[in-house]
């Protein structure tokens, strides 16, 4: 196949691999679910705010959708990049029936719970919006660990899913010297590297993440020594992994 061949497959190529992976966050999300139930084709009159959804079930974003607080329920849509799979929702206020504080990145942030996935994160500016629609935000007991954990399940997740991009990086290297062969090589083993290094970096984080009640490296007991990655405990204080409320709160 010709080099010319292989410059018009390209672009092809990517803007499908695109569109997979559309339909793969919208399915990991729960939009889907929820399109089932709240999709909608008419724009409802109200002010947009963008950057202010943060998560979708599980999926982590930002500035990917928009948002518009209307008396009628809450309006989401995506951003024309990313909507193959993700059709325009209007949640009425009804469904989202629990509120709960999030401690994620982003401070002053909230939980919205409704049926189909676990959960729609929004800002404090959004919420602020729509808090005349909502009930109050719940003062969990266990509203802080539960966030906590789902921030490492998040971070543990993006390390794997790095750590098996590995192969297929590597293959798509050696594919791209084979079929363009006046590539320069320095090229490849940039981005290889740069690969390995973010991916380091992510395996590092979830190695030296912090206990969410005593904030010691929950796996580490000395600095060097002590490290026991498969603990099912908080080698400092005990707490259990993945503990739903603190077991021995303090006072």
């Amino acid at each position: 196949m010709s080099d010319l061949a292989m410059l018009l497959l390209f672009p092809v190529g990517f803007a499908s691999i695109w569109i997979l992976n559309c339909y793969l966050l919208a399915e990991l999300s729960g939009w889907r679910v929820l399109a089932l139930h709240f999709r909608t084709d008419i724009k409802p009159e109200g002010r947009v705010l963008r950057g202010q959804v943060y998560r979708v079930g599980w999926v982590p974003e930002q500035a990917v959708t928009k948002l518009m607080v209307t008396p009628q329920g809450l309006y989401l849509t995506p951003i024309f990049l990313v909507r193959p799979g993700r059709r325009p929702l209007l949640i009425p206020w009804e469904d989202l029936n629990e509120v709960s504080p999030y401690r994620g990145l982003f401070g002053g942030s909230y939980r919205l719970n409704v049926e189909g996935v676990r959960g729609i994160v929004v800002g404090r500016k959004a919420f602020a919006d729509m808090a005349q629609y909502l009930p109050p935000p719940l003062d969990l007991a266990g509203a802080a660990l539960d966030s906590d954990w789902e921030s490492y399940r998040s971070k543990r997740r993006r390390a794997v899913l790095m750590f098996l991009g590995l192969l297929p990086l590597l293959a798509a290297g050696s594919f791209l010297g084979m079929f363009f062969p006046r590539l320069d090589p320095l090229i490849i083993v940039l981005a290889l590297s740069a690969y390995w290094i973010t991916t380091g970096l992510l395996i590092l984080r979830v190695l030296l993440w912090r206990c969410p009640r005593c904030h010691e490296v929950f796996s580490m007991s000395g600095r060097w020594f002590g490290w026991t990655p498969l603990t099912r405990a908080c080698v400092h204080c005990g707490l259990p992994k993945f503990a739903n409320e603190d077991p021995n709160p303090a006072g």
